[in-house]
């Protein structure tokens, strides 16, 4: 159900529904005493907005705070986005039991993650009925993510796919009355797997029709969370 540009009535912006509720970050699901104990003894790294967050084999990455983009290179050198992992959710769990690696995180703010062995993962699991669940969901969310972009990269127009990435991206982050994605065209052109050019064409057009705003690095959109929430 794509709105283009065309058909928005001025100050909305419009994103397919693609999926059902969010879930919790496994965090709020698993409770702070088992999340305390996913990071007993891991190490912790930070990254600033725009680096990559450093991956290594059998390991994976609980974000702590901040928010990160997942993506795919392929061999055209085209990035595709995966999913917006934020704080207390992971980066990489399909691989404890896929061995499958095949993937980059860049954080998009500032973030503070910790590095957990498969091993452990495996553990708790073992231990914990309600983590082994808990991890159950989030794998599932986590693919199921994935797919939905990759059908959103090949199916949907340009303008949607800049509205999906933009309103991911703003419900994240900002004021409860503005939300505000602190993206460059670039970072965006990246995310939606396009050119830099076309993100800013694309972003005229929201401009002119009273949906957003734009700053250096900023850009606001004209609606509450709320409804963000509701079009994404």
């Amino acid at each position: 159900r794509a709105a283009t540009l065309g058909a928005m009535a001025p100050g909305t912006l419009r994103a397919p529904s693609v999926r059902g509720e969010r879930l919790e970050p496994l965090r709020c699901r698993v409770g702070d005493d088992v999340w305390d104990e996913v990071l007993r003894n891991a190490p912790v790294s930070t990254a600033v907005a725009g680096e990559l967050l450093a991956a290594e084999e059998n390991k994976v990455l609980a974000v702590l705070d901040g928010l990160c983009r997942v993506y795919l290179r392929v061999p055209t050198g085209r990035q595709l986005t995966l999913r917006y992992p934020h704080g207390g959710e992971f980066i990489g769990l399909p691989a404890v039991f896929t061995r499958w690696s095949d993937w980059d995180a860049q954080a998009v703010t500032d973030v503070t993650y910790a590095s957990i062995s498969s091993q452990r993962i495996h553990e708790l699991m073992s231990g914990n009925q309600g983590f082994l669940f808990a991890v159950a969901e989030e794998i599932a969310s986590t693919l199921a993510d994935a797919i939905l972009m990759l059908v959103a990269a090949n199916a949907e127009t340009m303008s949607t796919r800049v509205a999906t990435h933009l309103l991911e991206l703003a419900t994240r982050e900002g004021s409860d009355e503005q939300p505000t994605a602190h993206v460059t065209h670039q970072r965006l052109a990246d995310s939606t797997g396009t050119a830099r050019e076309v993100v800013t064409r694309v972003l005229r057009r929201f401009r002119s029709a009273g949906a957003i705003s734009t700053g250096p690095g900023t850009i606001v959109i004209q609606i509450g969370r709320a409804s963000c929430r509701e079009r994404v």
